[in-house]
């Protein structure tokens, strides 16, 4: 009987080890891997209840091409440095051809809503004439007319020249963009008294040039004196430097809080009214060091308006100023969600590029949290762990209460009726 035992244990220990292993794989691939710092939170889910605060996402490949594919276990989301553990996902197409491609998508994974689709971009040019030396002015025209024929006839474009003159307004009719283009006018060599007298209050029409309610206080960022704002001692006049394309650091001050001030007046008019919105600021240079608190309201007033920003900048004779300018524009747009757009020669082919990224984006929905509802902007952090070859653009500050367009608001039954 023995003998008869181990002979039969000898025939089958091979199906068991099959058995064995075939048992372990499948709960590998069934069992979630030991939670890492770095790996995305949770499963998708459907929420119970519309988000308080949304995220949107834009991924492209290194080439700069949208990668429309993601699942909302993809990315992996913290607010205020707390991991959320929750989100759902809508893919938003922007632009010409965004209903017909929102409508061809006829199934979604779990946690994701049906597409959402918005013909019409809301897309404000502000032209940084302070930062513009003789001869850019022409390029920062080109530029301009070579994005309105990058985009669609149904996309909403207004063009407005900083520093802002009172009563200006946001036009998005044709003949305005004309007009405003027309005037601009190179400012890099004006001092503080030439930037007042073009515009001594940098306010849009109907615009009250306060902070909105609940906004709290503007804040420094991390690591910098409040005082770095004041006023350095030498007067903020032109020096002889600045006739060879190179300006004092009184003069880029005086800049830097001429067009920071003039582009917070535009970012909260802009927030007066619900959906999400593109500001390209175009500049030669940006050079925010002792402008920091203007620098950190732009960045609070981008929040609230739920405004990305993409600094264009304009090839200029003077590579000093360029160089100097270059890192703070940079800065400015990553911190909204944008990037910095190198022009050089024709810049057709890198705005089709952008039009093109600004085509598809992804909203993330997150699960209402304690805290969510906290007046001004939260510390927001988007990552994508496990795709190092993509690009992921999200603004760093996020507030609540806002969504992205009125097409959202339908939307957000998905969360009753799951």
């Amino acid at each position: 009987m023995l003998h008869r035992w181990r002979s039969l244990a000898r025939a089958a220990w091979p199906v068991i080890l099959l058995v064995a292993l075939a048992g372990c794989a499948s709960s590998g691939a069934n069992r979630a891997p030991a939670a890492a710092p770095d790996e995305p939170s949770g499963p998708p889910i459907a929420l119970e209840r519309p988000p308080v605060l949304v995220v949107e996402a834009i991924v492209t490949d290194r080439k700069g091409a949208p990668v429309t594919t993601l699942r909302v276990s993809d990315f992996q989301v913290s607010v205020d440095g707390r991991r959320r553990p929750g989100a759902a996902l809508a893919r938003l197409y922007r632009g010409p051809g965004a209903a017909a491609l929102a409508a061809s998508v006829t199934s979604t994974a779990p946690g994701e809503t049906q597409p959402v689709a918005e013909p019409s971009r809301t897309i404000v040019i502000v032209v940084d004439q302070p930062s513009l030396g003789p001869g850019d002015e022409q390029r920062a025209r080109t530029i301009v007319e070579a994005w309105l024929a990058a985009v669609g006839v149904a996309d909403q474009v207004a063009v407005v020249a900083l520093p802002l003159r009172r009563g200006a307004s946001i036009a998005f009719e044709r003949a305005a963009i004309r007009q405003t283009l027309a005037a601009v006018k190179p400012l890099r060599a004006a001092g503080a008294e030439a930037l007042a007298m073009e515009a001594a209050d940098p306010v849009l029409a109907g615009e009250d040039a306060k902070p909105p309610a609940g906004g709290g206080a503007v804040r420094p960022p991390a690591g910098q004196d409040a005082r770095a704002g004041e006023n350095p001692p030498d007067e903020a006049t032109p020096r002889p430097e600045a006739a060879a394309g190179e300006v004092s650091s009184a003069v880029l001050r005086a800049h830097a809080v001429s067009s920071l001030g003039g582009l917070s007046a535009v970012l909260r008019s802009l927030a007066t009214s619900p959906g999400a919105r593109t500001i390209l600021f175009v500049s030669a240079g940006l050079v925010t060091a002792n402008a920091r608190l203007e620098a950190a309201a732009v960045l609070d007033d981008a929040a609230r308006a739920q405004a990305r920003i993409f600094a264009l900048q304009v090839p200029t004779s003077a590579g000093s100023y360029r160089d100097a300018g270059e890192n703070d524009l940079r800065e400015l747009a990553q911190e909204t969600g944008g990037a910095l757009v190198p022009l050089t020669g024709k810049p057709e082919a890198a705005l089709e590029r952008l039009a093109g990224q600004l085509s598809f984006s992804y909203l993330l929905m997150l699960a209402p949290m304690a805290g969510d509802t906290d007046p001004g902007p939260h510390a927001l952090g988007v990552a994508l762990p496990r795709r190092s070859d993509l690009v992921i653009r999200t603004p760093r500050r996020v507030t609540s209460g806002r969504v992205t367009a009125d097409a959202i608001v339908a939307s957000l039954s998905f969360f009753t009726e799951h």
